[in-house]
């Protein structure tokens, strides 16, 4: 989870680890979402890329692995971020206001929400095959 956004070549990357599992191993990949969404938040965190659903069933496929299940999730936060990340950074950016990246603890009442919010995406993810912040897919080797 989490990895291969990080890595230069993720095809790469990914046929080694299919090569050494064992049939019938599951992988789980969640990744960003949709390049209009890049931001200094990718940078921060040292991303390479940002996927679309399709493109990542398309690397799980294409290293060996099939398909389960995929979709995205954090969509219902989506509005949110797609305004910070596109319009409030471009317009501090534009003003030359700083805008510093960290990651920082948070409020234990945004992490009570955004716990709640996964919940309920965690139920309808595998149907939603339109628009999120990350994708999610599983895959088994056969």
């Amino acid at each position: 989870m989490d990895i291969l956004e990080h890595v230069e070549s993720d095809i790469e990357f990914l046929k080694k680890w299919v090569k050494i599992s064992q049939p019938g191993n599951y992988f789980i990949f969640t990744v960003p979402a949709f390049k209009f969404l890049w931001s200094s938040h990718d940078i921060f965190l040292e991303h390479k890329r940002r996927y679309k659903l399709k493109d990542i069933e398309g690397v799980v496929s294409l290293c060996g692995l099939k398909v389960i299940k995929g979709g995205y999730f954090f969509t219902t936060i989506l509005p949110f971020v797609f305004f910070v990340r596109r319009i409030l950074e471009s317009l501090c950016k534009h003003l030359k206001i700083y805008q510093y990246q960290r990651i920082n603890p948070l409020n234990p009442f945004l992490n009570y929400f955004l716990k709640f919010i996964l919940r309920i995406e965690i139920k309808i993810g595998p149907c939603n095959h339109i628009l999120g912040l990350s994708c999610i897919v599983v895959a088994v080797k056969p």
